[in-house]
């Protein structure tokens, strides 16, 4: 559902830069293949920067969270603009973001939003996971301290 919410924001980020580049799109015409590859890695994008961010989101503490959330929406312009446009698109692809969110605010608000409810579904869903897996951990830098501390107390 995380995946599905983070996916939906993507294409919608996508699409307003779409229409920020050309705002006759859908007016007179449909959308050339560029601009279609350009909706396609902002979802692909959004996702691949959640599961990295995954971890982080799942936590309890409200600083880690924030932070989680930090790395997602710093992480997925990047991802998506390299997808778009490699090399220039790396640097452009936060600085569309930065640009969309100074133009139109809500955006901003409405993504804040959407990472919280992004952040309450893992959690609920790290939870679920804890309960029936008691002794595992999906997380993986809690896995390797665990890890760790069993290798120490082995020697």
């Amino acid at each position: 559902m995380a995946y599905g919410i983070s996916g939906v924001f993507g294409l919608l980020f996508g699409l307003t830069i779409v229409m920020r580049l050309d705002n006759s799109v859908f007016a007179t015409r449909f959308l050339t293949l560029f601009e279609a590859w350009t909706l396609t890695a902002s979802v692909i994008g959004v996702c691949v920067s959640l599961r990295i961010a995954r971890d982080k989101l799942c936590m309890p503490s409200a600083f880690r969270t924030f932070e989680g959330m930090l790395l997602l929406t710093v992480l997925a312009p990047i991802a998506a603009g390299t997808l778009i446009l490699p090399i220039y698109g790396t640097m452009f692809g936060p600085f569309t973001l930065a640009l969309i969110f100074w133009a139109l605010p809500i955006t901003a608000i409405v993504w804040l939003f959407a990472m919280i409810v992004i952040s309450a579904l893992l959690r609920e869903w790290q939870r679920e996971r804890d309960s029936i897996f008691p002794g595992q951990t999906s997380r993986p830098i809690a896995r390797a301290l665990q890890t760790f501390g069993r290798d120490l107390r082995t020697r």
